[in-house]
């Protein structure tokens, strides 16, 4: 299954002395280190599940009755076909690609019909594990079209059952990602039993690079954070299906049961798991899902926003109908940024036609330079897709990374690669009538019309576009017949036929001219054993290897040097001493020792990917070239090796190899490290030999660019650059390896630098422009500084007013303040007053009652002294 393991397990019996494949499919998102799997196995694998009806991604399929047909026996023939340019000769060597899970019948019967003794190995991980790594990747790749952990799960159980099945009958063995990455040790050993291989590498040898390689911080999911408590297919299916898998070899009805019981429900599940399609690019699927039926062609459109404007969206529209009423199924990958509504327009066009939109994956290793990246990225993408035409705008150049991979053999070898040439950037530019204004607009230039003379058939909608390319020196297929040049239907129907496929320029698909590593060394002994067991690893070991010391006198490297021919015999290497003359001369020294028809250069600092060797005498031979450089990838450390470096790896760093205009500014052709063909050296004379100065690289290719020397940089890294502080490129001046450059532009015809009027004047005029740009900001700032000015002095005016105005409020509230205290002293006054009445009213009301008594006593008195007379005369006193 995917994401168990599968990689680390597959480098790691490559480090143990099995060959890996010639070309294997770079590193990318989710395998920073490497796939070390065969490209051309996952692009026929893909073939082979679109015949059989399913895809990579699918639930069900291909059944057992299937392999027994017509249609799968016509994959037996190119199955052995690759495997005999991948491996040659070699006695063992190890294949992984996870849809070989799939369809392993057929794997099986080719290497046998080869006599090669086949022995699978089934990788197993945690299956929590396993489908939170996938949906994890999915996330990085595509994070609007999140998968779930069901569905991960499920293509575990698919994956699982087949390769258990499949595997059936005959020696094989099942690995633990856990262990391997516990105790690699005891899984090589027990590999090594089980299936009576014999290891050609020591363990203790491979010890160091493998430890290196296996670091367990880069397993990061781990079941027991993965949340617990899974129900529906994870204890029905997945847990069953693992519990009987872990032990070694399972009960095979356990497993049979489960597989019956998965494939009854599978057409109902089905529907659920796989995500619809939908014309939105924001619900696009991350992984291609070729759904075409067997023998229906499939057509991949590269579409960038440029191709969506006025001028270029209705021949896209006319291609699109023609393709589709030819009966292909269309996928759309969107490259690069869409702005505005350029996003809505790609979706209603995807609409509309009824294409799948398949995003590009440009999340993997960080690119250098910027307009080199959409390339790259659209190569890296479609490299290991089977397509059977490949359709590229030429605004940006987005095809032509796929176009050199192609020329050069590494890719697309059964695709046609074609260009809609609705008018690219200097067409553009030159119908706006403006100049180039700085180098990257001449290298997109560059790239645009490489891409076109490099493509296998060229769209081209309109004559007017047809004659400007034709009076511009561009020469493409067809170029000479101009007439038909805006028959798109003529185009689209010669797209899809056969021979729209350009074969290499090789006659030979496995060159075997002989190959020199001229490796340069001075006092870094340590870095030079690096280097040279990576070229221990290269898939192709038919070369030899030669050292030039240039005047070592440290007691290490002196002690290293003195034993390092009887410890490498194996690559034949022979060692050159001389006396400490530069980089330069030691280059040219190792050059006139070797004998071969090719020389390769490394630096001693400076690692060989595995497919080094094989990709570039491939390369070297397909292009007809002298001189094939390529990509680097960067690593930050100053003695250790790329995988333990701790301030990381990256970016990659790409070449467009021209203009030769850009190319005495710039370097675009490529480091050192590459394959030359040895006679160049006596028309050119070698690198410059000054001491203290370097660019001796970039001037000698200047210099073959010049000559009109066929010079090619190939769109993918082959050799590890280290990046360090005591560098030459560090501790040399700029301005005096510049001078290198100037000699060497001081020879240049002055044909060669015939755009150099055009860039001036653009440079000029660029300056011009933004000067005129500094007055107006100027100019700006003036009138703002004035206005500002004036503003202050009318907020001082205002300031003042204001002042004044609290001054008089600040008066005004004093007087309302004694105002206030007056009134409190007359309240006070008022309640003294109020207090005084109500005593005086107190003593009236005592009075009154006091009257009021002493009338009621003189009442009773008066009552008593009337008594007599009320009793009559005579009444006694």
């Amino acid at each position: 299954m995917h994401r168990s393991g599968t990689s680390a397990l597959a480098r790691v019996v490559s480090l143990l002395g099995a060959s890996l494949p010639r070309h294997l499919v770079p590193a990318g998102l989710g395998n920073e280190l490497g796939h070390w799997e065969p490209e051309a196995a996952v692009a026929l694998n893909d073939r082979v599940l679109a015949a059989a009806g399913t895809t990579v991604n699918g639930l069900g399929g291909p059944p057992d009755a299937w392999f027994e047909t017509p249609a799968a026996q016509d994959f037996l023939a190119p199955m052995r076909e690759m495997i005999e340019a991948e491996f040659a000769d070699q006695t063992l060597f190890v294949f992984k690609d996870p849809r070989s899970a799939l369809v392993f019948p057929l794997w099986r019967r080719a290497l046998a019909d080869l006599g090669v003794r086949c022995l699978p190995v089934v990788m197993l991980r945690e299956p929590v594990e396993a489908a939170a790594s996938l949906v994890a990747r999915q996330h990085r790749a595509v994070p609007w079209q999140p998968w779930t952990l069901d569905r991960a799960g499920l293509l575990w159980l698919r994956y699982t059952l087949a390769a258990e099945r499949h595997t059936r009958g005959g020696v094989r063995a099942f690995c633990s990602y856990a262990g391997l990455l516990d105790d690699w040790r005891g899984v090589a050993l027990h590999l090594a039993d089980r299936l009576g291989v014999a290891w050609p590498r020591p363990l203790a040898e491979a010890a160091p690079e493998i430890e290196a390689f296996l670091d367990a911080g880069r397993r990061h999911q781990h079941a027991q954070r993965v949340p617990g408590g899974r129900e529906g297919i994870w204890p029905f299916w997945i847990a069953p299906a693992f519990e009987a898998l872990r032990h070694g070899e399972p009960e095979a009805a356990v497993l049979d049961g489960i597989a019956r019981s998965f494939a009854d429900v599978c057409a109902a599940i089905a529907p659920a798991a796989e995500s619809a399609r939908t014309p939105a690019v924001a619900a696009a699927p991350a992984v291609a899902v070729p759904r075409a039926a067997c023998g229906q062609p499939r057509v991949c459109i590269v579409a960038n926003a440029a191709m969506l404007d006025a001028d270029r969206i209705g021949p896209l529209s006319s291609v699109l109908e023609g393709l589709a009423g030819a009966g292909a199924h269309l996928t759309l990958v969107p490259c690069g940024d869409f702005p505005g509504t350029t996003r809505q327009t790609l979706a209603a066009l995807a609409e509309r036609h009824a294409v799948d939109i398949e995003p590009c994956d440009d999340n993997a290793q960080p690119v250098e330079p910027a307009f080199l990246r959409p390339a790259i990225a659209v190569f890296r993408h479609l490299r290991a897709r089977a397509f059977d035409a490949i359709l590229f705008p030429d605004h940006g150049g987005p095809g032509h990374a796929c176009i050199v991979a192609k020329q050069a053999g590494l890719a697309f070898a059964e695709t046609t690669l074609a260009i809609l040439a609705g008018g690219g950037s200097r067409w553009q530019r030159e119908r706006e009538r403006r100049f180039p204004g700085n180098l990257v607009t001449l290298s997109v230039e560059h790239i645009e019309q490489r891409a076109v003379e490099g493509a296998d058939r060229v769209l081209v909608p309109s004559q007017e576009i047809a004659q400007w390319m034709h009076n511009a020196g561009w020469r493409w297929r067809d170029s000479e017949d101009l007439a038909p040049a805006c028959d798109l239907r003529r185009d689209v129907a010669a797209l899809l036929r056969p021979d729209g496929v350009q074969a290499p320029r090789a006659a030979s698909a496995s060159p075997t001219a002989g190959v020199t590593v001229v490796i340069t060394h001075f006092e870094r002994p340590q870095l030079l054993d690096q280097n040279l067991q990576a070229l221990l690893r290269q898939t192709d070991r038919d070369f030899s290897v030669l050292v030039v010391d240039d005047g070592s006198r440290g007691a290490d490297a002196l002690h290293y040097l003195a034993g390092i021919e009887e410890r490498y015999r194996g690559l034949g290497l022979r060692l050159l001493r001389q006396p400490n003359r530069y980089l330069g001369a030691a280059r040219n020294a190792g050059i006139r020792a070797a004998t071969t028809e090719f020389v390769i250069l490394l630096d001693d600092d400076n690692l060989a990917f595995p497919a080094l060797v094989a990709t570039l005498r491939q390369a070297a031979h397909a292009l007809q070239a002298d001189i094939v450089t390529c990509g680097v990838r960067h690593f930050h450390d100053a003695t250790g090796t790329p995988e333990a470096a701790p301030d990381g790896q990256g970016p990659d760093q790409f070449f467009a190899g021209g203009p030769l205009l850009v190319g005495a500014v710039h370097n675009c052709f490529g480091d050192a490290s590459g394959i030359y063909r040895r006679a160049i050296f006596e028309r050119l004379g070698g690198f410059h030999e000054q001491r203290g100065v370097t660019y001796e690289d970039w001037q000698l290719h200047l210099r073959a660019a010049a000559s009109r020397l066929r010079l090619a940089s190939l769109p993918e890294p082959l050799v590890w650059y280290r990046v360090r502080a005591g560098s030459m490129l560090r501790t040399t001046h700029r301005h005096d390896n510049a001078r290198v450059i100037a000699s060497a532009v001081r020879e240049l015809p002055c044909a060669a630098l015939e755009p150099l009027a055009d860039f001036l004047i653009g440079q000029e005029d660029e300056r011009v422009r933004l000067n005129l740009n500094a007055e107006a900001i100027r100019a700006a700032s003036a009138a703002q500084a004035a206005a500002l000015a004036e503003n202050g002095m009318a907020a001082r005016q205002h300031a003042q007013a204001l002042e004044q105005l609290v001054a008089v409020r600040t008066e005004d509230a004093r007087t309302a303040e004694r105002y206030a205290q007056s009134l409190e002293a007359a309240l006070a006054q008022a309640r003294d007053a109020r207090d005084t009445a109500a005593g005086y009213a107190r003593s009236l009301e005592a009075a009154r009652v006091e009257a009021e008594t002493y009338a009621r006593h003189l009442e009773a008195e008066l009552a008593r002294w009337r008594e007599p007379e009320r009793r009559g005369p005579g009444a006694g006193a």
